[in-house]
């Protein structure tokens, strides 16, 4: 139920609250939802400081949350951050052309 509870607040823009209950839940199950959640609203402060809490939990490099962030600085606009971050994803040897893809169908498949 946090899961959904965190894409509701999200969706809704409510930072605060969306923070609070990923406070209560397994962080590395929760983190990724806070950054999928500040990248679609393009809250660039919000999402960056949801990708510092995933490399905390050793989650930052992942095709996910790369690929997450990458589209979250494309819809900001902010096109040399996401420019940047798909080279660190190259220089990692990830291809976040499919990774864009797959990380949309991950977040839609509405499981809790």
């Amino acid at each position: 139920a946090l899961k959904s509870t965190v894409l509701c607040f999200g969706r809704a823009c409510h930072w605060q609250e969306m923070e609070d209950v990923a406070k209560m839940g397994n962080a590395s199950e929760l983190v990724p939802l806070l950054l999928h959640c500040y990248a679609e609203a393009g809250e660039v402060s919000g999402m960056e400081g949801a990708h510092r809490d995933l490399h905390a939990l050793g989650l930052g490099d992942t095709a996910q949350s790369l690929g997450t962030l990458m589209t979250g600085y494309e819809r900001a606009q902010m096109h040399d951050a996401a420019q940047a971050v798909r080279t660190r994803a190259r220089t990692l040897g990830i291809d976040l052309g499919d990774c864009i893809q797959r990380a949309g169908e991950h977040q839609s498949s509405g499981q809790d």
